[in-house]
C-alpha cells in the first residue's frame, strides 16, 4: 500500500536547453510533466537514453531551474539550509580512490553530513553489516569487485539516513545474491518511511521492487501507476503436454527446448483446449497463466510512439 503523503509534486514541468548565443537551437527535455512522489514509496523511472530522466533528478534536486512548471517539496524534504542532508544518492559511475578503504570513505562522508564520534563510528558499522562488506571493512577499495563497489555506493547513500534516495542503476554488476540483498534492503527501507527513486534498466528486477513506475519518452511522461496496473491480467495460458498433440484448428503445439506446450488466448480457448484433449484421453502436466512483463509494456509504449 503505497502512502496519501505526498513529499514531491511535479506539476506541468518543462525544461528547455538552448543553445548559441540567441539560443535559437533548443532541445526541450521535459515537457509538460505532472505526477507526485509519496512518502515511503518505490518509484521507478524508466526511459531510453534521453529520455528526461537525468534532467528530472536535477530538476527535483533543484540543481537547475525548469524553463516552466513547478515542483513543490514536502517540508520534511526541503526545510533548513541542511536541505541536501535529507537527500541519499547512488551514481550510475560510483567510483572511490583505490588507496581509501570502505571505513575511511565513509567516515569522510559522514562527516561531510555533520556525523561524528560514537554516532558516526555505530552507523559505519550498521550501513556495512546492510550491505555485507564488514569484513572487507579495511581492505583498500582496489581489491574490491565490481558489485562490492556497487555495495559500498549503497551504503554511502544510506549512511546519513536521507529521507529520500535517488539510486542509479542500484543491481548493476551485482551477482543474484546480492540483487537479493539490496532488494530486501530497499523494500525495508521503504517500509521504515524512505522514499526511493531508482533509476534502472533491469526491469525484471524493478518489477520486484517497485510499487509504481514512470516510463518517459523523449521527455514526456507516457505512462505512470503500480506495476500490476502497468502489466495488467494474464491474458491466456500455457498448457503443458505429455506429448505432441494435433488440435483442429486455431491452436498449435509446440516444443520449446523444455517440452510440448499449446498456447491459447482466452478461458474459453482453454475450455476448448481441455476438451478436446479429453476426448484423446490426454492429461495435461500443468496449465501456467501466460505473464506479461513490464520489460514488454515498456517496449510497447515506446513502440506506439
Amino acid at each position: 500500500m503505497i502512502s496519501t503523503q505526498e513529499i514531491i509534486r511535479v506539476e506541468h514541468l518543462t525544461k528547455v536547453y538552448r543553445k548559441g548565443i540567441i539560443g535559437s537551437d533548443a532541445t526541450t527535455a521535459l515537457h509538460d510533466v505532472s505526477f507526485s512522489i509519496y512518502e515511503g514509496e518505490i518509484l521507478a523511472v524508466l526511459g531510453t537514453n534521453g529520455a528526461g530522466k537525468t534532467t528530472l533528478t536535477k530538476c527535483i534536486l533543484q540543481l537547475i531551474r525548469p524553463t516552466a512548471g513547478t515542483i513543490v517539496h514536502s517540508e520534511k524534504l526541503f526545510s533548513s539550509s541542511k536541505q541536501l542532508s535529507h537527500i541519499g544518492y547512488l551514481p550510475e559511475l560510483f567510483r572511490v580512490p583505490p588507496y581509501m578503504t570502505a571505513q575511511a570513505l565513509l567516515r569522510s562522508l559522514g562527516s561531510l553530513n555533520g556525523l561524528k564520534g560514537k554516532v558516526l563510528d555505530e552507523r559505519i558499522q550498521y550501513v556495512l553489516g546492510l550491505v555485507q562488506l564488514e569484513e572487507q571493512a579495511t581492505l583498500t577499495t582496489k581489491n574490491y569487485s565490481k558489485g562490492m563497489i556497487v555495495r559500498l555506493g549503497i551504503a554511502q547513500a544510506i549512511l546519513h539516513t536521507p529521507l529520500i534516495l535517488f539510486l542509479d542503476e542500484p543491481t548493476d554488476a551485482l551477482d543474484p545474491l546480492g540483487k537479493v540483498m539490496v532488494r530486501n534492503l530497499l523494500l525495508e527501507l521503504s517500509r521504515q518511511g524512505t522514499t526511493i527513486i531508482i533509476n534502472s534498466h533491469l526491469l525484471s528486477e524493478i518489477e520486484l521492487v517497485a510499487h509504481r513506475a514512470a516510463i518517459f519518452h523523449k521527455g514526456k511522461l507516457l505512462r505512470i501507476g503500480t506495476v500490476s496496473e502497468l502489466i495488467g491480467k494474464h491474458t491466456g495460458y500455457y498448457v503443458v503436454l505429455p506429448c505432441y498433440v494435433e488440435f483442429p484448428s486455431g491452436i498449435s503445439c509446440n516444443n520449446d527446448g523444455t517440452g510440448w506446450k499449446c498456447e491459447v488466448n482466452s478461458t474459453s480457448q482453454l475450455e476448448e483446449c481441455l476438451q478436446f484433449l479429453k476426448t484423446k484421453n490426454i492429461t495435461p502436466v500443468n496449465i501456467i497463466p501466460k505473464r506479461t512483463t513490464l520489460e514488454e509494456i515498456f517496449i510497447k509504449t515506446i513502440e506506439q510512439q
